[in-house]
């Protein structure tokens, strides 16, 4: 599970050139993922 989101996580951002300054919107989402694997 957390392979798998780690892998998208790495391809998302692979193609994310464009906007380096700050979080986008994937490392958002796979933050609040892992935090609410953790959290439960």
């Amino acid at each position: 599970m957390i392979k798998e989101i780690i892998s998208a996580y790495r391809r998302e951002k692979h193609m994310e050139h464009k906007n380096n300054s700050g979080f986008t919107l994937v490392e958002l989402v796979v933050v609040m993922v892992i935090v609410g694997i953790l959290a439960s």
